[in-house]
């Protein structure tokens, strides 16, 4: 998978890549819909870990959709709360 053309150039291990493949998460939609918590079941090293997080938070804000669709996809709640976090208002605040 590449997730270089849709996380702005982030560059994960083989082994990363092979544990979202067998995953089914071989797609930018499902990578989309990937949570932290789904992150966090995969027992990646954390650099790899942040990583992954990071390239994840990056195609939701470049998405069409944005995270509070892909929250929607997901069957989470939207609050302001949530979309304060998502939208990076709370690194401003």
């Amino acid at each position: 998978m590449n997730l270089k053309a849709g996380a702005n150039q982030v560059d994960p291990k083989k082994e990363t890549t092979d544990l979202l493949v067998a995953q089914d998460v071989d797609a930018k939609e499902a990578l989309a819909l990937v949570t932290e918590s789904d992150v966090e079941k995969l027992e990646l090293t954390l650099g790899q870990h942040k990583l992954l997080v990071k390239a994840i938070g990056k195609l939701q804000k470049d998405s069409k959709s944005g995270p509070a669709a892909v929250a929607l996809l997901q069957s989470e709640p939207v609050t302001t709360k949530s979309l304060t976090k998502d939208g990076g208002l709370d690194e401003i605040l």
